[in-house]
């Protein structure tokens, strides 16, 4: 087993958990649990993968407020 297959085994095993999660707070109706599971799931994915968390959000935040006419550079 080397590196990529423990990350691999990770990340799927992180969306076993996180669906049976998000599945019984869906029952639930707590939404707000259901957002946080979502939220904590990305991130661990985005570590897990190698992905630059910060600019992804950055992105994400800058075409969000682009939409409103606000240039943040």
């Amino acid at each position: 087993m080397d590196y990529a297959t423990i990350t691999s085994g990770l990340i799927t095993l992180l969306g076993i958990i996180a669906f049976f999660l998000i599945l019984k707070h869906w029952k639930a109706g707590a939404w707000v649990e259901v957002l946080s599971v979502l939220g904590i799931a990305a991130v661990c994915w985005a570590m897990l993968s190698g992905k630059d968390i910060f600019s992804i959000v950055w992105d994400f935040l800058t075409g969000f407020l682009n939409v409103f006419g606000v240039n943040v550079k």
